[in-house]
């Protein structure tokens, strides 16, 4: 197993999580956007957290880091993201807006795989298998729409969510949420890119 499913129901060990001061800035500033001024991110973010996730790998690949270590964390915290994000990350305001657009760029992007990739009378749907019902294809994974500013939120949301988990896993998790949360932090131009991601929330969001 890996180590996002070792739980254990006792254990007095929390989470650590310190969030860098720009961190701290930007999901306050996503917070206001969000929720008082009916701003909404536009979809799809770039980079997404798939690609902050492969970039962060890289470069710990040339740092010379723990880069396996890394690459499980890695590859945990977008299954996290990718289940909780619909459960937990979004403000209410976002809520329509993933219900709309999450299945409207996972229809584009099913269009394009039919133009490129046809087996004979069998039609392949590369990424939405898991995200659909009896092997049609489903609305897109979280991780390929939303960038930094969703994948923050799941940072904060963290510490309660292994709660239950072992301490011998906890700690490393914990080093590690810091080497990312540092890379995010000296890396926020790469990040962020785009520092006005935002658009007016339409009529059909605001219900």
């Amino acid at each position: 197993k890996q180590w996002y499913q070792r739980r254990v129901r006792d254990t007095k060990y929390k989470l650590k999580i310190v969030l860098p001061p720009t961190i701290k800035l930007a999901l306050e500033r996503d917070f206001v956007n969000v929720t008082l001024r009916n701003l909404l991110i536009r979809l799809p973010r770039s980079p997404t957290v798939e690609k902050i996730l492969q970039q962060f790998i890289e470069h710990a690949r040339v740092k010379g880091g723990d880069a396996d270590g890394l690459s499980e964390f890695a590859a945990g915290i977008s299954t996290y993201f990718d289940f909780m994000l619909p459960l937990q990350l979004l403000y209410k305001e976002e809520r329509s807006q993933y219900g709309r657009e999450g299945c409207v760029h996972a229809a584009r992007t099913k269009r394009q795989h039919l133009l490129q990739e046809r087996d004979g009378s069998h039609v392949m749907y590369p990424g939405y298998t898991k995200w659909g019902e009896a092997g049609s294809p489903g609305p897109i994974q979280p991780s390929k729409l939303y960038g930094a500013e969703h994948l923050l939120r799941l940072f904060v949301k963290l510490p309660e969510y292994m709660e239950h988990m072992e301490q011998v896993y906890l700690e490393p998790i914990s080093r590690y949420c810091s080497t990312f949360l540092r890379y995010v932090a000296e890396h926020r131009a790469e990040v962020f890119v785009d520092v006005q991601p935002y658009k007016e929330a339409d009529l059909c969001d605001l219900g």
